[in-house]
């Protein structure tokens, strides 16, 4: 039986699973059938699904089933998904032999409700097995029923497992030792490591809970930013108080090598999440099996009404236009370096921190750096290869750095190892961004940013092509304005008004603004490339 244990605090939310398959019948009841399955699914990095109960529903893997029936109906938020599953589920299941057909998902994240104020931590449970009050039946239902539990405001901690339970005096110590570590403000690194270890615990009394595990950590900040940018990562470490991540552990844990979860957003569907990561050479690598690809909506025509507030008050335009070589000729097993720049197109100077380093991210604010304080995004490609090890140029390039009302700044906006591809072979990106944070609450950037009352457009940025030639060579670049917005009211400042309202990607992406050289899975508002088997970059 799997063990899947849900924390919830104020600052962040913590799901864990164990990773081993049991049969369930026949002759090899009680025997492992697999010991590293992957059993927990990020929806949009703002919540973790986790199961137990069946290991395939209809054929197919449950957690490759719950991400391709999400995707199926384009699905990216928490609500929907309790709905989707429990009808799916309950449908699917409908022919199964009623000892066999006893089924959990549970889903924790966070998300608004109604009569709570502000973003909730929460847990939701999408279950035939247990009755209103969380208790286990003697026989599975015939139909499936939604149990949610959000903090509350007296609330600072919320535990819940599913599927193996924990012995009584393990729960209570578990919960005495979150409690103490939320009470002396400890970072949700301490917290992750006692829910691993209980799991550990458990597979030593219990023989049908593995002791390899998976772990996701989802802090209320990075769910924050990411409504602000339009853009969520899911990185491969231990947690952080910025990024959404995900942690792998075995008795011989490597930080070098992580196995992530299966992924879902709106229509989009991926599993087979490996990432590997070894300063030691300067390899980085990031690989995912495509599950599904979200359909072309209809929804791409401009919209013809404003979808920004108007400024109420005067101020001096801040503006830019950001420039990059959209058709690049590379050669095969060089290493290439793409062309950009900046041009202020504003009233203002704009006035880069003296003290940047490439270890402080766009989520510091510029009243503490002293400055305006740069970000790059850049989308891994899809087409007949992949980028290997891209670097985003550092950030000291800009450090002190003054560009003046119409002047251009030339700048080096990253490089990668090129691979020895056949000639004519192609890779492009759409997902290529320099965003600027001017202010603690005015932000520049091209790629999409959704925020409470306004929408982003799609892309103004081209794609990027790289095409593999004898020689390298860089076309003129081509500049696109970026859209300045105070994101604390949502008024324009400056670039385009109208567009179209976003549409989720998903994507293997480096953001200097989230961590540098730490991969993994991001998710934004561009459209995905069109490749429907796998997606691999190193």
């Amino acid at each position: 039986m799997t063990q899947v244990i849900t924390t919830l605090t104020k600052e962040y939310v913590l799901l864990v699973a164990d990773r081993r398959l049991t049969f369930i019948s026949g002759p090899k009841k009680g025997e492992t059938k697999d010991d590293d399955t992957c059993k927990l699914v990020s929806l949009c990095n703002t919540c973790g699904i986790g199961y137990t109960g069946l290991s395939e529903i209809e054929g197919i893997p449950t957690h490759e089933w719950i991400a391709k029936t999400l995707a199926s109906e384009q699905c990216s938020d928490p609500g929907n998904a309790s709905v989707i599953l429990s009808k799916r589920a309950g449908d699917a299941l409908a022919n199964v032999p009623v000892d066999l057909r006893r089924q959990t998902f549970v889903i924790a994240g966070w998300a608004y409700f109604e009569n709570l104020t502000g973003l909730r931590s929460h847990v939701c449970a999408i279950t035939n097995m247990m009755d209103a009050s969380w208790q286990m039946l003697a026989k599975a239902n015939d139909d499936f029923t939604v149990l949610v539990h959000a903090l509350h405001d007296g609330e600072d901690l919320a535990i819940h497992v599913i599927g193996q339970p924990l012995l009584l005096e393990r729960g209570q110590r578990l919960e005495r030792n979150l409690r103490k570590l939320i009470t002396r403000e400890i970072s949700a690194k301490a917290a992750l490591r006692l829910l691993i270890d209980e799991v550990i615990h458990t597979s030593k009394q219990f023989r049908t809970v593995g002791e390899k595990v998976l772990a996701l950590c989802i802090p209320q900040r990075a769910i924050q930013s990411s409504i602000e940018s339009g853009r969520s990562v899911l990185l491969a470490m231990q947690p952080s108080e910025d990024a959404a991540s995900f942690c792998y552990y075995d008795p011989t844990y490597s930080e070098l090598q992580q196995f992530g979860p299966t992924l879902t957003c709106g229509g989009s569907a991926q599993t087979d999440v490996k990432t590997e990561n070894d300063p030691s050479r300067n390899y980085q690598s990031s690989e995912f099996r495509i599950l599904a690809l979200p359909k072309k909506s209809a929804q791409s025509a401009p919209r013809s009404e404003p979808i920004f507030k108007k400024p109420q008050i005067a101020r001096p335009i801040i503006a830019f236009e950001f420039g990059i070589s959209v058709d690049n000729a590379v050669a095969p097993g060089s290493v290439y370096a793409i062309p950009a720049a900046i041009r202020n197109t504003g009233e203002s100077p704009i006035v880069f921190a003296k003290n940047l380093s490439d270890e402080v991210g766009q989520e510091v604010p510029p009243t503490v750096q002293g400055g305006a304080v740069p970000a790059i995004t850049f989308g891994w490609p899809v087409g007949d290869w992949s980028i290997g090890n891209f670097e985003a140029v550092s950030r000291t390039q800009f450090a002190g750095v003054v560009i003046a009302p119409g002047h251009v700044l030339d700048f080096n906006f990253g490089s990668f190892a090129v691979p020895p591809a056949p000639m004519g072979s192609t890779s492009r990106s759409g997902v290529i961004d320099l965003s600027i944070r001017f202010t603690d609450t005015i932000l520049g950037q091209l790629l999409n940013v959704k925020g409470a009352q306004f929408y982003f457009p799609t892309n103004v940025n081209p794609t990027l092509t790289f095409r593999i030639a004898a020689k390298s060579n860089a076309a003129s670049l081509s500049f696109c304005p970026a859209r300045v917005i105070d994101t604390a009211t949502g008024e324009l400042i400056s670039g385009p008004v109208t567009g179209s309202p976003p549409a989720n990607f998903l994507t293997i992406f480096t953001d200097t603004s989230i961590s540098t050289g730490k991969p993994g899975v991001g998710m934004g508002s561009s459209s995905p490339g069109t490749d429907t088997d796998n997606g691999n970059v190193g």
